[in-house]
């Protein structure tokens, strides 16, 4: 697990080498005050670039103020996704609804993986 504090202009560029580097499977926190929706459209680079092409990396986001706490333990006590998609299933295999999606730091959009 790894994370990010703040947005850069090149964040795009840092994520690219930095999947070159770690094993496959490792986890890449964003944190920051940028809404989800909108780090997905910066991540294209403004159309010089495509989507960005992970190899090892899985990009998670959250949103929240990095110098906050309470925002960063959100962050450490967050379940991995392996996790989550076992609670869904156990829970479809019994006939019970489906839980619900972690909520979000502060109120924003969920946290999610972003498209591959």
């Amino acid at each position: 697990k790894m994370l990010f504090c703040g947005w850069r202009r090149d964040m795009a560029d840092m994520i690219t080498q930095l999947d070159e580097y770690v094993a496959k499977g490792s986890e890449l926190w964003l944190l920051n005050t940028v809404k989800v929706s909108e780090r997905n459209e910066m991540l294209k680079d403004k159309g010089h670039k495509s989507d960005l092409k992970l190899n090892n990396l899985t990009i998670r986001n959250a949103v929240g103020n990095p110098i906050v706490r309470r925002d960063l333990l959100k962050i450490k006590e967050a379940p991995k996704e392996d996790e989550e998609e076992l609670a869904r299933r156990k829970a479809s295999a019994k006939g019970e609804p489906s839980p619900k999606k972690r909520p979000s730091i502060e109120g924003d959009e969920p946290v999610q993986k972003l498209e591959e």
